[in-house]
């Protein structure tokens, strides 16, 4: 279940380890919690603007990706990394 809410094999090993206390757990899985937060919305963030971009793209008409704004206009830009680095903050 910890690693599913995305915590790391180090992380779960300090919660669920032979030194983990019941009260001293708790206060570790909050920390945690807090800390995590944060990332996942980040990564929330990034996949919103991911899915409007390729929502866009799959109305796009243009003919070429030369003359379409998709690609041309930094605004509309979809964030850094794309598809990749949201697989990989994913996993990491």
């Amino acid at each position: 279940m910890a690693q599913r809410a995305g915590f790391t094999l180090e992380e779960i090993k300090h919660l669920t380890g032979p030194t983990a206390r019941r009260a001293e757990t708790s206060d570790r899985v909050h920390e945690l919690a807090d800390r995590k937060l944060p990332e996942i919305e980040r990564l929330i963030t990034r996949a919103q603007a991911v899915h409007e971009w390729l929502a866009l793209a799959a109305t796009c008409d243009c003919r070429t990706v030369d003359v379409c704004s998709l690609f041309t206009d930094p605004a509309l830009a979809p964030p850094p990394g794309g598809l990749g680095a949201l697989a990989s903050d994913a996993s990491g």
